[in-house]
């Protein structure tokens, strides 16, 4: 949402690196309660948003559609 102007999800690589990093910190056993279900909803919904833009390789002005919101 800060990045100036249309976010190339085509061309990122925020996946690979959340992914990883998300990884590091399970085995680091730093999360051992499920989290809620409204922060498992959410969460699903945003990557399945995210990995669609990312297959049809979309370039979205996230800021610009949220700015009224945020």
């Amino acid at each position: 949402m800060r990045h100036p102007g249309p976010y190339d999800f085509g061309a990122s690589d925020l996946f690979e690196r959340v992914y990883h990093r998300g990884r590091e910190l399970f085995l680091d056993d730093r999360f051992r309660n499920t989290p809620v279900p409204g922060a498992l909803f959410l969460h699903r919904k945003f990557m399945g948003t995210f990995m669609l833009c990312r297959q049809l390789r979309a370039r979205v002005d996230i800021g610009r559609m949220l700015a009224d919101h945020l």
